[in-house]
């Protein structure tokens, strides 16, 4: 399989997803692979990690239109 972009993003990831979220709407080509297939939502995947966001990070994300989506399960720390 043969594709072109300008970008690649490797990982799915918290990083990966953000860096495509920030990108959208730029004149580029991103093109984002993960290493495992994604799993159907009938076989939730729960661990324990937690993410600590610095407030700057949160205002990113608010910029980039896609706080919205975390602000209702978010926490002070």
């Amino acid at each position: 399989m043969d594709l072109d972009a300008d970008v690649l993003i490797v990982g799915g990831g918290l990083v990966g997803q953000s860096l495509c979220c920030a990108m959208e709407g730029m004149a580029l080509e991103a093109l984002q692979i993960e290493a495992e297939p994604p799993r159907p939502a009938a076989q939730p995947r729960w661990d324990e990690r937690h993410f600590a966001l610095a407030r700057r990070s949160m205002l990113a994300l608010e910029r980039w239109g896609v706080w919205q989506y975390a602000a209702a399960a978010a926490h002070p720390i």
